[in-house]
C-alpha cells in the first residue's frame, strides 16, 4: 500500500530540515514553497508577494493528483494547519496509508531566530503578524481526520517514517 505523509506545521517549525534529515528515502517530495519559487522570478519573497495562491494552490493540487495516480509514495511539505486544508490534500489519495507527522510549534523567540535564517539563508522570510495569524488558525490534528497513524514529533526528534509504520503494523 502506498504511502502519503503530510507534515503539519507553522513556518520555521523544520518541516524542510526533517526531509533534508533523509527522513523519507524514496520518497517523491510534493512542497508548496519549491512550486511557487518555481512559478515566478525564483526569488521567495518576490513571488510569494505578486503570484495569487489560488495560482500556487492550482499547481500543488495538480501535482498531488498526479502523484496519488501514480500510486508513489509522497510526502507533502505545506504547513497543513487546517483540518479542511488537510482534509482536501487527503482526499486526493484513496488507497493510500496515511500518515501525519505533526512538528512542534516553535516559541516566539525561536521563531524569530529561525526566521532571520531562513530570511538570509534562503530568502524566506514571514512577517510577525503573519505568524500570529497563521497561529491563530490552526486546528490540531486529532483522530477523525482519516489518518492511520499521528506522529507527534518532539524538539530535535529524528524520523524514520519506514521504521515507525513498521512497529505500528506489527
Amino acid at each position: 500500500m502506498p504511502i502519503v505523509a503530510l507534515l503539519v506545521g507553522l513556518p520555521a517549525s523544520g518541516k524542510d530540515t526533517l526531509i533534508n534529515s533523509g527522513a523519507f528515502p524514496g520518497y517523491e517530495i510534493i512542497s508548496r514553497d519549491d512550486i511557487l519559487l518555481g512559478l515566478g522570478s525564483g526569488n521567495y519573497m518576490e513571488n510569494f508577494n505578486t503570484i495569487p495562491g489560488k495560482i500556487v494552490d492550482k499547481h500543488f493540487f495538480k501535482m498531488l493528483s498526479g502523484t496519488a495516480t501514480s500510486g508513489r509514495n509522497a510526502v507533502v511539505n505545506a504547513t497543513h494547519l487546517t483540518l479542511s486544508r488537510r482534509r482536501k490534500v487527503l482526499n486526493r489519495f484513496p488507497g493510500y496509508f496515511k500518515v501525519a507527522v505533526i512538528l512542534p510549534l516553535p516559541d516566539f523567540e525561536t521563531f524569530c531566530l529561525r526566521n532571520e535564517k531562513r530570511k538570509t539563508e534562503g530568502g524566506k522570510y514571514l512577517p510577525v503578524s503573519v505568524y500570529g495569524q497563521m497561529l491563530s488558525i490552526y486546528d490540531s490534528v486529532n483522530d477523525s481526520e482519516g489518518f492511520d497513524v499521528i506522529k507527534t514529533l518532539s524538539e530535535n526528534e529524528k524520523l524514520n517514517l519506514e521504521i515507525l509504520i513498521k512497529n505500528i503494523n506489527k
